[in-house]
């Protein structure tokens, strides 16, 4: 049967049969075969069969890790920028009607109540993702690119997110120097 589309084109109307009897027979087969195998060997068989340890492909020894890349926590950033650095927390005032999920989706008010970890921050010229330390004031931590700012604070701002507005408070602004990885 051909049903016309609006926009000219003809297409084939699927009989909505086809799909589940095909799965269903597939199904159906593959229940039967491994049945059937169960039957055929046993059942102390398929215990044995689950007990059976396979061998390493590669005897750790043998990896020569001295030409792999150095680990992100060894590695250099890509680059630093002089930044003036600010605090947010999440509240109606300070965000939108959704305060504690970021721009990229990320609830930090669920993953700080159950990691206890603040590391997100918010930037316009950084991208979403991208991995950031602040060695003045957090040393290695690692912190990532969620949100975004207010456009009216342009470029070369980033806002630390703290989990209350008194830690945001006492943040201050302060020009650091960021690391990008």
């Amino acid at each position: 049967m051909k049903v016309i589309d609006p926009r000219g084109f003809k297409k084939r109307q699927k009989h909505p049969v086809d799909m589940p009897v095909g799965i269903k027979f597939l199904l159906g087969l593959s229940v039967f075969v491994v049945l059937m195998i169960t039957v055929s060997l046993g059942a102390g068989a398929v215990s044995a069969l689950q007990n059976i340890k396979l061998p390493k492909l590669v005897w750790e020894e043998e990896i020569d890790l001295s030409a792999a890349p150095p680990c992100r926590e060894v590695a250099e950033p890509n680059r630093t920028y002089q930044v003036i650095a600010t605090a947010y927390s999440s509240e109606v005032a300070q965000t939108d009607d959704t305060p504690c999920i970021t721009a990229t989706g990320y609830d930090v008010c669920e993953n700080y109540a159950k990691y206890g970890a603040a590391n997100t921050i918010a930037s316009n010229f950084l991208p979403l993702h991208a991995i950031v330390k602040i060695p003045e004031l957090y040393g290695d931590q690692v912190f990532v690119v969620r949100d975004r700012m207010n456009a009216r604070y342009g470029y070369n701002r980033i806002d630390v997110w703290l989990p209350t507005k008194g830690q945001a408070v006492r943040f201050g602004a302060k020009k650091i120097t960021i690391e990008v990885y």
